[in-house]
This record gives structure tokens, sequence and C-alpha cells, in this order.
């Protein structure tokens, strides 16, 4: 009964009966469409905002000679604690 089963499954399968699986890449590519539909929340604006406005701080102080002794990571935890607020 068992060996009847196998033999026409791999007779439909020899055939293109069988549906194939679908590749690695074509669910990469369902998985990164349907994420690219979604928009950010306003939480997460704001924060992308607030991360550009204190870039363009950093780079004035560090043209500016302001930033000295002061890393990126120190300097954004202050403007984003101060842009928060």
């Amino acid at each position: 009964m068992i060996l009847r089963a196998l033999m026409i499954a791999a007779a439909a399968f020899a055939v293109g009966l069988a549906a194939p699986a679908p590749s690695f890449a074509a669910k990469k590519a369902k998985e990164s469409a349907a994420a690219s539909t979604r928009q950010p929340t306003e939480k997460q604006k704001a924060a992308r905002a607030r991360m550009k406005e204190c870039g363009a701080e950093w780079r004035a102080a560090k043209k500016d000679a302001k930033a000295k002794g002061t890393t990126w990571r120190q300097f954004s935890s202050e403007c984003i604690k101060r842009k928060k607020a």
C-alpha cells in the first residue's frame, strides 16, 4: 500500500504534476514587499526627525571645533534627551 503510494507520487513528480516548492528567493521577495508597504508610526517619524536634527548639530559643532572631547554617542544621547523634553 505504502509502496504503491510512493510510486504514484514519484510518477506524478516526474511528470511535473506536483507543484514545486517556492524558492528561498521568492519567499524573501514576498516578505520584503510586505515589509516595504508598512509606514512608520508617528513616534518613529519623530525619532528620525530628532536624529537628523542632532546630526546636523553635531556636524556644525565639529566644524566649529566645539565638540572636542565629546564623541558622537555622548553628543547624540544628550541632544536627543534635550529634544524629547
